[in-house]
């Protein structure tokens, strides 16, 4: 990490510092707006991949065999699976939406607990390998649990970023990042922590299932945050990058 980005997360962490989490025994009567509404983040402009919830019908593999079987892999050649609508499907479930009450913005719950259902986490995917989908930049937009297309990306770029010749070699890149603010305006600095425990959680999905679909996953805690931010075109500011994982 640069001096640049020391002296930024010094700011971002003082600041996030001086806001007081709520107090215990707060009502929810007298709770404001922002801890009780829940928000998405979109790309209404870019062309989406509509995602299959029901492919998790399909998925007869047991949880305690799947647990058991869970690793973290060398990703190698004989690893890598072109990534198609159904496996992506399936990995974004994730953090996919899975129960709605009268209104999603305010009663949704996701495949992971965040705390005070605030859920500042995004995922984006870098998609190398494919044969049916257009490669490069995706987010995934929860709240349609659709993929948004982004734009292309250079291998070149990509290494730059992990210095891991597995890291562009394999079938994809996932990023999760979070929009701390959602988080903080109500807990604090305590929002960090809650922003990686959550990652913690939508990454063990992701393990889980992709080992139930053979794919292969490896995480990369290694990487130059700006450029990655560049890639992604977000700003420190209001969006950190938190955990990226290959999928192969």
């Amino acid at each position: 990490m640069s001096i640049k980005d020391k002296f930024y997360f010094f700011k971002l962490n003082k600041k996030i510092r001086s806001i007081k989490p709520k107090k215990k025994g707060t009502p929810v009567s007298k709770w404001p707006e922002s801890w009780k509404r829940i928000y998405f983040k979109s790309y209404p402009r870019f062309p989406k991949l509509y995602l299959d919830k029901s492919i998790l019908n399909n998925n007869e593999s047991s949880l305690i065999d799947t647990i058991l079987k869970r690793k973290s892999y060398q990703i190698k050649k004989d690893h890598i699976h072109n990534l198609t609508k159904d496996i992506l499907s399936n990995i974004f479930l994730s953090s996919a939406i899975i129960n709605v009450g009268k209104d999603i913005k305010y009663d949704s719950r996701r495949a992971y607990p965040s705390g005070g259902s605030r859920y500042p986490l995004e995922l984006y995917i870098i998609i190398f390998k494919t044969e049916t989908l257009k490669k490069g930049l995706y987010h995934y937009n929860v709240k349609l649990n659709a993929l948004e297309y982004m734009w292309e990306i250079n291998k070149k770029e990509v290494y730059s970023v992990f210095k891991q010749d597995f890291s562009v070699k394999c079938s994809g890149v996932i990023i999760i990042t979070s929009i701390i603010n959602r988080s903080s305006v109500k807990y604090g600095e305590r929002a960090y922590t809650f922003s990686h425990i959550e990652a913690g959680h939508i990454g063990q999905n992701i393990y889980l299932l992709s080992e139930s679909i053979g794919l292969k996953c490896r995480p990369l805690g290694l990487f130059d945050n700006k450029k990655l931010l560049g890639i992604l075109d977000i700003h420190n500011n209001e969006e950190l990058i938190v955990y990226p994982i290959v999928i192969s």
